[in-house]
């Protein structure tokens, strides 16, 4: 279960401190960059200057050695500048790399840590969009906007001043042209970001539909169903493409708006110095220092205020970055002083164990107690609890009231790790990864030897299968093993188990899939793993645990009837009902 924290609403202020933690660990590097951004601003803040000194005392007096020394100059500054700007950009650079894998580790970590409830809520797509799409994004907050911001920062403030020292009373069109800009381009980045987010909510419902019709594709041939899906994709399509055209127009909109300001400013700089001039108030060095300082000053407050508008869409990218790994808790915690168990006997005791997800009552007060080494299955209705009693076992969902045991001790004092790593889980669909046999059957036990994995495959009856695939053991599977059978892919899976050896065994309808022969042999290799070994069983197909100890028919989260299978029957109640019912009868 997971929940999200109290007063969860934040704020973007929120949003930026917290991302701006990622920069804590490169702190020196960002002071470099700064230092950097300072001395590439002074570069082309002395630019200016360096063309009045030009004009005012080389050009009149044609003086070939100040010039060859003022060129030297610009060169030189040039040059620093240029090195400058490389030695910046390389290190942005790395400052983005670091910080964004810093995050998307951060954002794994804690998907890993949020478990069953969490992926039960979210769909793949999802949660794929915030760890590569969302993350990506913010990569352009850690690597362009920040360091442009101090860059542009310094040179507002710089150029500014100088403007101002040059004639005061120019430099009300500074103020002027920025008020006009400052009024009237938030209400069009307002729009801007407001397209953007559509478009952004727009791109992840395409993103998931995108991996739905991959995921489904088998399913929409055998259906005939493409032209179906195609259409809905389409249809997503265009949603995205309408709410980029109106994001984009926008944004046209505001760069073209930015040019206006910038050219009614030179405009009036030069109606207005010509004046001054004329009435002998300005030199011509003057004027074109001064328009040059006005150009350096409108497009770093433009480009700041740009930026802004561009961070507040990136913190609204972030929403979903943030709520995941600052407003999900995760209600299955690590115990603050675990308790660690190398070997368990395999005896699980609930009492008075009730669970609920929101309203729904889904398991009532469960009081019972599997002894070390016996097997025991849950049977009943789809619906009824038995998966979730395994879930509960795993502590993949903590119970809201009482409690569960393992050799005597409360799983919730247990470190998660100890565990599972006693219980060995086969569900009705096992993954494979996409990589050999060999690994997929080591997954079991990372450190074991290739002679223990063949041994497991032999156990599990797979060894035979294995060694007519082209590579043998060394054979690449496809996504989800899809190249393998159910049956195969089953005793893939009990080959991990028997490898893993834990002492406990959790099959959640492992077999409900196969065919009656495949199932035999899966029954065969079964029977090997059980041996002296507490075996927790799931099960649709009741002639599958008609030789274990107990079975429990589970009805809205109780115990209805107990016993043995021929005890059961012996009642006539409800367990000989679904016996009746099944194709199990034999």
């Amino acid at each position: 279960m997971l929940r999200e924290k109290k007063g969860s609403r934040h704020s973007f202020l929120d949003m930026y401190l917290w991302l701006m933690t990622y920069y804590r660990p490169y702190l020196w590097h960002l002071f470099y960059i700064i230092l950097l951004s300072i001395v590439v601003a002074c570069g082309e803040l002395v630019i200016p200057k360096t063309i009045n000194y030009f004009i005012d005392n080389i050009l009149g007096q044609k003086d070939k050695r100040l010039f060859a020394i003022l060129l030297g100059i610009v060169i030189g500054i040039s040059i620093l500048s240029l090195i400058s700007m490389i030695s910046r950009n390389r290190k942005e650079i790395y400052i983005r790399e670091k910080v964004s894998f810093d995050l998307q580790v951060s954002i794994l970590s804690k998907v890993r840590q949020l478990g069953f409830p969490y992926f039960e809520k979210n769909s793949i797509g999802h949660i794929l969009s915030i760890v590569n799409t969302d993350v990506f994004q913010m990569q352009r907050l850690y690597s362009v906007n920040i360091p442009d911001m101090i860059k542009q920062i310094i040179m507002i403030i710089f150029s500014c001043l100088l403007a101002i020292n040059i004639n005061i009373e120019l430099s009300i069109v500074i103020v002027f042209c920025m008020s006009i800009y400052y009024i009237f381009s938030p209400m069009i980045s307002k729009k801007f970001v407001q397209y953007s987010q559509i478009a952004n909510s727009k791109r992840k419902e395409f993103d998931k539909k995108i991996y739905e019709s991959i995921s489904m594709l088998p399913d929409l041939k055998v259906n005939v169903a493409e032209q179906w899906d195609r259409k809905l994709f389409l249809m997503k399509l265009k949603e995205y493409a309408d709410a980029m055209r109106k994001s984009i127009l926008f944004s046209c909109v505001r760069f073209s708006f930015r040019k206006f300001c910038i050219d009614f400013g030179i405009i009036a700089i030069m109606l207005f110095g010509f004046w001054m001039f004329k009435n002998s108030r300005m030199g011509i060095a003057d004027i074109v220092t001064y328009l040059l300082y006005y150009s350096l000053a409108m497009n770093a407050i433009t480009q700041l205020i740009t930026n802004i508008n561009q961070q507040q869409l990136l913190l609204v990218q972030a929403q979903n970055i943030y709520n995941l790994y600052c407003n999900t808790v995760v209600e299955v915690d690590e115990p603050t002083q675990p308790i660690f168990m190398d070997k368990v006997k395999g005896e699980i005791t609930f009492n008075n164990v009730k669970f609920h997800y929101g309203n729904k009552t889904v398991v009532h007060g469960l009081n019972f107690c599997i002894k070390p080494g016996e097997r025991i299955a849950f049977v009943g209705k789809s619906g009824s609890g038995k998966s979730t009693i395994l879930k509960l076992i795993g502590r993949f969902y903590d119970p809201q009231e009482g409690a569960i045991f393992l050799d005597g001790v409360n799983i919730k004092k247990l470190s998660t790790a100890t565990l599972r790593e006693q219980i060995g889980y086969v569900f009705q669909e096992s993954f494979l990864f996409q990589t050999s046999i060999k690994e997929n059957i080591r997954f079991g036990r990372p450190d074991a030897t290739d002679e223990e994995v063949i041994h497991a495959a032999k156990e599990a009856f797979a060894y035979d299968f294995i060694q007519s695939q082209p590579e043998g053991f060394d054979t690449h599977l496809g996504e989800r093993g899809r190249t393998l059978s159910g049956g195969q892919i089953q005793r893939i899976c009990i080959a991990r188990m028997i490898l893993k050896n834990p002492n406990i065994i959790v099959l959640d309808e492992a077999t409900s899939t196969l065919d009656n022969y495949t199932e035999t042999e899966i029954q065969l290799a079964f029977n090997r793993l059980f041996k002296g070994r507490t075996v927790i069983c799931v099960a649709h197909r009741l002639a599958t645990v008609r030789e274990f100890e107990r079975i429990c028919l589970i009805e809205d989260g109780v115990i209805l009837e107990e016993g043995s299978y021929e005890d059961l029957i012996s009642l006539h109640g409800k367990f000989y009902s679904l016996v009746e019912g099944s194709n199990d009868k034999k």
